[in-house]
């Protein structure tokens, strides 16, 4: 925030960049009502619970997943599982000469889709996007992740007509991975860098 002071009048505060970002429900809303999709995410949950053994080829067959699973949801709920991908990337192009600028990324993922389909950019949920400027701090990364945090705890669990379901189905929205190289995990959860021999580093 910048702040303006005019003579005789008290001082305002000015934003000096903007964060854009959108509603993820409104997203998923709209993910969930494209021809196709409900009956893909339907069809890979049926196959990857008929191939469970030894060999695993999706994450879905993993620990983790199973263990955040709601045990709470009805057998004709869809639970969806999303990964956060945060980065910083100059839009210019990474040059060694010349102004160095910083914009920053933040895209959901359904992990629910066929591993062919959740990262194309038609399925991909742009969360958020830093402004230009040097990358920011972690207590800073900590303030941009605020609405998106708060906006997943309010829709844990909501009810959306779909296709197959006119008069809404239950679906539960989890966080249960974050993607990004040292520096990203770092400032996004505090994640130790390869250096670090301490936590609090």
């Amino acid at each position: 925030m910048g702040q303006i002071r005019l003579r005789g009048q008290p001082r305002l505060c000015n934003p000096k960049t903007t964060f854009i970002s959108q509603s993820v429900i409104a997203w998923v809303r709209w993910l969930l009502n494209i021809p196709g999709v409900e009956a893909c995410l339907d069809e890979w949950e049926c196959k990857v619970l008929s191939q469970q053994g030894e060999v695993i080829f999706d994450v879905a067959q993993g620990s983790v997943w199973k263990k955040s699973l709601s045990p709470n949801s009805s057998n004709q709920s869809l639970q969806l599982q999303f990964a956060l991908f945060v980065d910083w990337f100059n839009p210019r192009g990474n040059k060694i000469a010349g102004k160095q600028l910083s914009m920053g990324i933040l895209v959901l993922y359904c992990l629910n889709l066929p591993p062919q389909e959740r990262f194309q950019p038609k399925y991909t949920c742009l969360a958020g996007l830093i402004p230009l400027q040097n990358q920011p701090n972690m207590i800073t990364t900590n303030h941009i992740l605020k609405p998106l945090v708060y906006q997943l705890i309010q829709i844990n669990v909501v009810k959306i007509p779909m296709p197959n379901y006119p008069r809404g189905r239950e679906v539960v929205i989890q966080l249960v991975c974050l993607i990004g190289n040292i520096v990203a995990t770092h400032k996004a959860a505090g994640f130790l860098s390869h250096s670090a021999k301490k936590f609090c580093s």
